[in-house]
């Protein structure tokens, strides 16, 4: 990782850590030694394990939500230039691309956002959603069932029509995704079966979008992770992989969530070694693009479609 590892983290804990210490009045090299000597212990003690209690029991699904895609509320011209807005447009783009099949498409680790699947309702018939947490399960299960107390992804739903030149036809797609989302499964990618005892045919398109990087512990258990996902899919069907690459935390609700420190390079290998070709890649940087450093310590946000060979 880059020597700026604790930068961002350090933004966000020193000034609640300055102000506990306020009585003592440390000199400014103190203070900086002591919010090193806390990020380095509470970095180390972070891992994949760790946190899959946490994602089980004590995930804040909603608060997920409101720190992550809260702001676009104020309208989808508002995402434009935001990283959300470039993932989900170049997400659209790779799934207008690839060959639809019988309109089958798996999100794993989908947690309760739809931005990931949004774009596929207007190609895709047949939707799968499944995710660890039960709390984000039910976030999704909210909104299908149109509850008035579920996250409203409207501007989303408008974005995606504002791209296709169809502003005005923006309710079809929430419709037509509703009606798209046949199953909300649970999954646990740490079996070697992640949706047992759940059975699907292998599908059209596989997506996933930030759960990889908080699964893996390195880039060899990676490669085991991408195979339990290729399993779902047919041959020449298509993967969409969407990661943060150069990360190593996220946070939340006043916690260091883990995300394993992989490379670009390390996702490629992870679909070659796994009959992955005609491999396309899109960085967020290239288009100037960045993530709130006051919330994780990403490097970079990448878009990867491969085609399974198989």
């Amino acid at each position: 990782m880059s020597n700026g590892l604790f930068q961002p983290a350090r933004r966000f804990r020193k000034n609640m850590l300055a102000a506990s210490l306020l009585s003592v009045r440390p000199s400014s090299s103190v203070l900086d030694a002591i919010v090193v000597i806390v990020m380095t212990t509470s970095l180390n003690s972070m891992s994949a394990s760790r946190d899959r209690q946490y994602y089980l029991h004590d995930f804040n699904a909603r608060l997920y939500l409101d720190q992550f895609y809260g702001s676009t509320k104020n309208g989808h011209t508002t995402i434009t230039n935001e990283a959300s807005g470039f993932i989900f447009s170049t997400l659209k783009s790779f799934l207008q691309r690839c060959p639809k099949g019988e309109g089958r498409l798996l999100d794993m680790g989908t947690g309760p956002c739809l931005a990931n699947v949004i774009p596929a309702a207007r190609y895709f018939n047949h939707i799968y959603c499944a995710d660890l947490s039960p709390k984000a399960r039910q976030e999704l299960e909210k909104w299908r069932l149109g509850r008035a107390d579920a996250f409203d992804w409207t501007t989303f739903f408008k974005f995606s029509a504002v791209l296709d030149q169809k502003a005005d036809e923006w309710m079809t797609y929430e419709t037509n995704l509703r009606q798209s989302i046949r199953a909300i499964w649970p999954c646990d990618m740490t079996e070697d079966d992640p949706l047992s005892p759940q059975s699907i045919a292998p599908v059209d398109v596989v997506t996933e979008s930030f759960m990889l990087g908080t699964v893996a512990n390195d880039a060899d258990d990676l490669v085991k992770l991408v195979h339990r996902l290729s399993r779902y899919l047919k041959s020449g069907g298509t993967m969409v992989i969407t990661e943060s690459t150069n990360a190593s935390f996220y946070q939340l609700d006043g916690k260091l969530l883990y995300i394993c420190q992989l490379k670009e390079s390390d996702y490629l290998s992870a679909l070659e070694k796994n009959g992955f070709a005609q491999i396309e890649v899109v960085r967020a940087s290239d288009a100037n693009v960045k993530d709130d450093q006051q919330v994780s310590d990403i490097g970079d946000d990448i878009i990867i479609k491969a085609i399974k060979t198989g």
